[in-house]
């Protein structure tokens, strides 16, 4: 039996947790024994795993390469300027805290779930371990292209084998097909397939059997959208009244912001402002919206959400994965998503889902109402989203090629 780390620099639920967690249970533990690392342990990640049967460690001092993805510092803002050295500086730390451990665990094989996992990449390499680095993020230019062209050396030259969610994704980091495996995101079929149906679900949130639901499984965030998601509901409510949406929601900690944003959180209200979340508060403490919107934590057991909704909104502003557009998928449901890079490797315009201009809520607004004004078209596109998913993003046939790269490295 070959032993496995996996290092995970998520400290809350979000995408490459559930995704690892779905790796982890179906991975053939008569083959492989596997443990998991927490850069950023927290009691929610132990359980997670801990559910599952799976050890995890505390990594607490390998450091990450942060604003990877999603947006870059800027040269013209003073604070930046530390976080810029302080990035330099990370890697080193992060690459012999990562040796220390390896030290400790002796795993035979590596699993970095992440691109900002690059101090833990070069750490590795130093060792000659053998590891995996699997890259769930698209990168974000920046002004000079001096970071990206860093991390693109880095995974042209280290690990044993790169795997990206999408061709875009490779492309964006690498040029081009120089080197890696298309490896996408995936989903366990077979727990959609047991799920509740959705009326048992409608009666669980209070939501009657003939009213249209929207789901949106985007939290409070820029980068999947939520402000523009909540204008363009205003919009569609106009044509369906009884409209609810369906909105999980990771809970906010002020203890985990950085200063500048806490300063920000107290001062940018005084002049009519107001950061990112308490604008997206504002909008959703609206009478209007209030009536509409049914809030609920953050779960790993989504199936059911899928299954009560009618329509997956995903109003992303930047390139991702969008894992919720493949679980939606498995339950039969469409989905209207922003037309970034990738996209088209998830959906099939006007067959499996509606592809819309992003940051253009009336276009959101319009594609969602024609299709809640369309059930059989609803339900064809549902179908027809299940059956591409089925054959692209599946778990037991995603499991099977990823113990192969596993064995191809370890030569068994």
């Amino acid at each position: 039996m070959k032993r496995i780390l996996y290092i995970q620099h998520a400290g809350a639920l979000g995408g490459s947790a559930i995704s690892l967690r779905l790796t982890l249970q179906a991975l053939n533990r008569e083959r492989f024994s596997p443990i998991v690392g927490l850069v950023r342990p927290s009691e929610t990640m132990h359980s997670l795993y801990a559910d599952i049967d799976v050890p995890t460690i505390d990594m607490p001092d390998i450091t990450t390469y942060e604003h990877t993805t999603g947006f870059h510092w800027g040269y013209m803002n003073p604070a930046h300027w530390i976080a810029r050295l302080w990035q330099r500086c990370c890697v080193a730390r992060g690459a012999e805290a990562t040796i220390k451990y390896i030290k400790k665990v002796r795993p035979d094989l590596v699993h970095l779930n992440s691109v900002v996992l690059l101090p833990s990449a070069v750490g590795l390499s130093r060792q000659q371990a053998r590891f995996v680095w699997h890259i769930r993020e698209h990168p974000v230019p920046g002004l000079f292209g001096q970071r990206l062209h860093y991390i693109r050396r880095c995974l042209l030259s280290l690990g044993d084998e790169v795997l990206f969610l999408s061709e875009a994704d490779r492309y964006a980091w690498l040029g081009g097909p120089r080197r890696g495996i298309i490896f996408p995101n995936y989903v366990d079929f077979e727990s959609f397939a047991a799920a509740s149906e959705s009326s048992t679900g409608r009666e669980r949130y209070g939501v009657p059997h003939d009213t249209p639901i929207v789901l949106f499984m985007g939290g409070i965030s820029r980068r999947k959208g939520t402000t523009r998601f909540l204008k363009a509901i205003q919009t569609i409510r106009e044509r369906f009244p009884g409209l609810r949406v369906l909105m999980p929601i990771l809970p906010f900690t002020d203890s985990k912001v950085r200063v500048d944003v806490r300063l920000a959180q107290k001062i940018l209200p005084h002049l009519g402002i107001g950061t990112y979340h308490q604008r997206v508060e504002t909008l959703l403490k609206d009478h209007r919206m209030a009536s509409s919107l049914v809030r609920i934590q953050a779960t790993t057991d989504v199936a059911l959400l899928y299954r009560v909704c009618d329509i997956l909104v995903y109003p992303h502003t930047k390139p991702h994965f969008a894992r919720p557009v493949i679980e939606a998928a498995a339950a039969h449901r469409t989905s209207v998503a922003s037309d970034l890079p990738g996209m088209e490797e998830i959906i099939l315009p006007e067959k499996t889902g509606i592809l819309v201009k992003p940051n253009d809520c009336e276009s959101l607004a319009n594609a969602v109402s024609d299709l809640l004004a369309e059930p059989d078209k609803l339900t064809e596109m549902g179908n027809n989203a299940f059956e591409y998913a089925k054959s692209r993003f599946n778990l037991s046939i995603a499991i099977n090629r990823l113990q192969d790269i596993y064995g191809h490295i370890l030569n068994e």
